[in-house]
């Protein structure tokens, strides 16, 4: 059954990726100016998504393939673990990126006092669409989980011509054996995250005036990461669970159909909002965090332990 729907779930891929390589390629024409990121993490970026692909691409391709043969990653359950992995390799080089920026050449230097946390470098809007994307797909897996039996497989009794009954079983359906895979790669994939946006709150300053705008963008881009694999693990699982459900009956059919049809919805907009944070930044991080206003200032001159003046 899994080999017959591989068509679909490769569908469901190719679009996304398409979109993707359009979105790198207006990025490219339109410069860095325009993208609010400076030509190495535009270039990270780049090899990010491409390498992204590649891996998501390995991986529900061995998956629908049926590779393992057995185990806990047999009958597809490796392609489950597709998105995180690409969202993982897209984070760090986003991370890889933001370390290219250039150190400070000028001989006066200067820094703020107010101690700046997470919540200064995340803007609320990229955190919000984050939170609703692992959300939604939380929703939908733990609803999916429940409705499925030996976790791969959806069932409903029907009544046959004679009156006897018959068990129909459908499969792919994302029980427990997709939905572990898929829960365990995202949360190694937040844990990254938040890894990489503590990097970027404690990277050294660089030569660029708009130093923190430029954090609170390459935290956008992190967090747009985790949005896309969300997305792309969104819309095949809540697809794959609206299927059977469309031609079944019960009591908690017509919720769990509702329920997949958001996810699909959600995890589509996810899809378009994921590729905006990561290549178009600008767009939510527009301007520093109001406490990064007129705050009192720390003015080295000079470099090194022999740098004379420091003057408040």
């Amino acid at each position: 059954m899994f080999g017959a729907l591989a068509p679909l779930l490769v569908l469901l891929f190719i679009a996304p990726v398409l979109l993707l390589v359009g979105v790198l390629i207006a990025a490219g024409v339109l410069g860095t100016y325009r993208t609010g990121l400076h030509r190495g993490a535009l270039f990270a970026r780049w090899v990010g998504f491409l390498l992204g692909i590649l891996v998501v691409g390995l991986l529900v391709g061995a998956g629908a393939n049926g590779v393992p043969g057995s185990g806990p990653l047999a009958f597809g359950a490796l392609a489950a673990l597709g998105p995180a992995a690409g969202g993982l390799v897209l984070v760090l080089a986003i991370a890889a990126g933001e370390l290219t920026l250039p150190a400070p050449t000028t001989t006066v230097r200067r820094a703020s006092l107010r101690r700046r946390t997470l919540g200064d470098l995340v803007p609320r809007a990229a955190l919000v669409l984050g939170a609703v994307a692992l959300g939604a797909l939380a929703l939908v897996t733990t609803v999916s989980t429940l409705l499925a039996t030996s976790g791969r497989f959806f069932s409903t009794m029907q009544d046959s011509a004679d009156g006897s009954r018959l068990r129909s079983i459908a499969s792919p359906f994302p029980g427990a054996h997709y939905t572990v895979p898929i829960w365990a790669s995202l949360l190694l994939l937040v844990v990254s995250v938040v890894l990489v946006l503590r990097l970027i709150l404690h990277r050294r300053p660089s030569d660029d005036p708009q130093d923190i705008l430029l954090r609170r963008r390459s935290s956008t881009s992190v967090l747009g990461a985790l949005v896309l694999s969300c997305a792309l693990t969104l819309v095949p699982v809540a697809g794959l669970m609206a299927m059977p459900l469309a031609s079944a009956s019960g009591p908690w059919t017509g919720f769990a159909l509702v329920v997949a049809g958001l996810g699909v919805l959600v995890g589509g907009l996810a899809l378009l909002a994921g590729l905006v944070m990561v290549v178009f930044p600008e767009v939510i991080a527009r301007r520093p965090a109001a406490a990064d206003g007129p705050a009192p200032e720390l003015v080295v001159e000079g470099h090194g332990p022999a740098a004379a003046g420091a003057r408040p």
